[in-house]
């Protein structure tokens, strides 16, 4: 059975499945395969901030929607 991971950007469903690989950041998935150019990398190590993108998530087991922020050139 295939591991995918899923999530939201923009409204649009994403999944992610063994066929992209395995150290492929959030910043490369959302600029080369979603095709979002606006996510910035500068440094690419995270210290300038270029990269941070927004994050709404349900923390289990508490089921509370909770916003931070993510480094996406470190992240998927």
């Amino acid at each position: 059975m295939a591991k995918c991971i899923q999530f939201t950007v923009n409204g649009q469903i994403c999944k992610v499945n063994e066929c992209i690989p395995r150290n492929t950041t959030l910043n490369a998935y959302l600029r080369y395969y979603r095709c979002l150019p606006g996510t910035k990398a500068m440094c690419r190590e995270g210290g300038c901030g270029a990269c941070i993108v927004t994050v709404r998530a349900k923390r289990y087991p508490s089921k509370q929607t909770e916003t931070f922020s993510v480094n996406s050139v470190s992240t998927l």
